[in-house]
């Protein structure tokens, strides 16, 4: 799994010798047009309306699934996903938003 933020990408990956529970993090010197082609799923979460995932990055057939208050997808992604979720609910979001908040604080 790669998780791609502002700064940059992450690989998660199951640590064959662990528990099922355990993974590992590496970090990456990839750019997002590096990655995200190879990609059967993309979901988007970022809470900017500026902000658009270029259809030309995804690959054909595509899983897209918008997890954003906003949408993240160009109009296009229709033409290029097998399937497309253009927005998961406002409960779902601010679930989402609470739990991240609580990992947080956890954290501190």
């Amino acid at each position: 799994v790669y998780s791609i933020d502002i700064n940059d990408i992450q690989i998660f990956a199951r640590d064959v010798a662990a528990s099922i529970n355990s993974h590992t993090t590496t970090m990456t010197e990839f750019k997002p047009e590096d990655v995200i082609p190879e990609c059967d799923v993309v979901i988007t979460g970022v809470p900017v309306a500026a902000y658009k995932m270029p259809t030309s990055l995804l690959k054909p057939g595509v899983v897209a699934v918008n997890f954003a208050s906003v949408r993240n997808f160009e109009p296009e992604v229709k033409d290029v996903a097998s399937i497309y979720v253009p927005s998961v609910g406002k409960v779902t979001v601010s679930m989402l938003q609470r739990n991240l908040l609580r990992l947080f604080n956890y954290q501190q």
